[in-house]
């Protein structure tokens, strides 16, 4: 579910443990740095919310907005798996990590910014694997 009127062309997939996860990757902030900033929007809210960061964002950063699990085209891929199955967040962490690769990141440290659900699904992050984020 999602309410986007003007979806990204850089819209990019990562599949994973029977998931996939759309996302967009800009440079934000003055520069270009190996630093991942990963960024989850709202509830039916597409990702594109957060391209606006990339121009506001006070330092060198790599902007990965993702998609969160049901929205867009992020969801199960894995027949086995139900369609309402719950991403757990070892997983979606082990997807996020390899995205920052992907995009020339650092995996193992990372900034995280959320709003609304976005925001609950960060803090869920924060709680299972503090060390990781910036």
């Amino acid at each position: 579910m999602e309410f986007a009127t003007d979806p990204s062309p850089l819209r990019t997939e990562l599949r994973h443990a029977g998931w996939c996860l759309e996302y967009v990757a800009v440079d934000a902030g003055p520069g270009r740095s190996n630093r991942a900033l990963v960024a989850f929007h709202g509830f039916a809210r597409p990702l594109e919310d957060l391209l606006v960061m990339a121009e506001r964002w006070p330092e060198p950063a790599r902007l990965i907005c993702v998609h969160l699990p049901h929205h867009g085209a992020s969801g199960p891929c894995d027949p086995i798996l139900p369609a309402d199955a719950a991403l757990e967040p070892r997983v979606l962490v082990e997807m996020l990590q390899r995205m920052a690769e992907r995009e020339g990141c650092d995996p193992d440290d990372m900034d995280l910014i959320g709003y609304s659900i976005g925001g609950r699904v960060a803090l869920a992050l924060i709680v299972a694997v503090p060390g990781l984020w910036g």
